[in-house]
């Protein structure tokens, strides 16, 4: 069976007003996807964040974008959408100072393992 290791990078910044990822970023995503393929008990979530630009109602709706790509990208390479959880925070949770725009702008994959996942 062919090692399918998990990719390191697991934060991803989108442009302004943008849900699609670099070809490079993609890439790596489908790493991710095939990871998750790979091992059918571990659980990544997502959480997609926006800026502070717009509406509070635009950022819940650019940021909800952001998770259902990555999600169909992760799901293209393999993984189960069990597997897959998301959550939209809009700009809520900002990463940096709140004018720090450009690395509020994100989405971010954090793991669980079966067991870890099973206790929440």
């Amino acid at each position: 069976m062919k090692r399918h290791p998990r990719p390191h990078r697991r934060r991803f910044h989108y442009g302004f007003g943008k849900h699609t990822l670099k070809p490079e970023e993609v890439r790596i995503l489908l790493e991710h996807g095939s990871y998750l393929a790979a091992h059918p008990g571990v659980v990544v979530h997502l959480h997609a964040h926006a800026d502070r630009f717009g509406s509070i109602d635009y950022n819940l709706f650019l940021a909800r974008l952001r998770a259902r790509t990555a999600r169909k990208l992760l799901r293209s390479a393999g993984a189960r959408n069990d597997q897959v959880r998301a959550t939209s925070w809009g700009c809520s949770k900002p990463l940096a100072r709140p004018d720090d725009h450009a690395a509020n702008r994100r989405l971010e994959l954090v793991y669980q393992n079966e067991v870890t996942t099973e206790a929440l």
